[in-house]
């Protein structure tokens, strides 16, 4: 089973337009693959993900990683963050591609 985790933070309805569409497509695109997807609105990702996953009795986390800006050293990434608590779930780590770096 596919299971996709939407987390949609508190000041969501004031996210730009063009960002919720794109997102919505995505959230689109895994119902078009047969996933479930869970909506959770949240200020605190890992809390979320981890409540999910123990809810749902999940194998396997998937996330994608964005280097981090030099400019914002002192955040932990998501997977740094997650890995700790994940003594029975196998988590996978996905680079995504720098933004405003163009790909041919």
């Amino acid at each position: 089973d596919l299971l996709v985790l939407f987390l949609e933070p508190p000041g969501w309805a004031t996210t730009p337009p063009e960002v919720k569409q794109q997102l919505e497509e995505n959230v689109q695109f895994a119902e078009d693959l047969g996933a479930q997807v869970l909506r959770v609105v949240t200020d605190d990702p890992v809390s979320a993900i981890l409540r999910t996953a123990r809810e749902q009795n999940v194998g396997t986390i998937v996330i994608g990683f964005r280097r981090p800006s030099p400019w914002r050293f002192w955040e932990r990434p998501l997977a740094v963050q997650l890995l700790p608590h994940l003594a029975d779930v196998e988590l996978l780590v996905v680079p995504l591609p720098q933004e405003g770096v163009r790909h041919v």
